[in-house]
């Protein structure tokens, strides 16, 4: 097991933005994909640009669930006329009870 972050970038070139309303409407996709996530707000910067960017956590358990990561990141890019997703491999989390 390991978890990927995906750093998903909010501005669409220099003019336009991923509103929240189409982050909420895009996050559907990451529910139907995986039973749980973590979502944050961080800010970012894209070939010297600033933006606000949404890190997604996701705890990976089998090759299928980095297929999904890829198909995500894949349809980010397309929807919202993206360059790239980044995505950092770490280690598996871990839960106490």
């Amino acid at each position: 097991m390991k978890t990927l972050q995906l750093f998903f970038g909010r501005n669409i070139g220099s003019t336009n933005y991923v509103s929240s309303i189409q982050w909420e409407t895009f996050s559907h996709s990451i529910d139907k994909a995986f039973e749980g996530y973590t979502v944050q707000d961080a800010l970012g910067s894209w070939k010297g640009n600033k933006e606000k960017t949404k890190v997604v956590s996701i705890l990976c358990k089998s090759r299928e669930d980095e297929e999904k990561v890829k198909t995500l990141c894949s349809l980010y890019c397309k929807t919202f006329n993206q360059d790239a997703v980044a995505v950092q491999e770490l280690p598996a989390l871990t839960f106490i009870s």
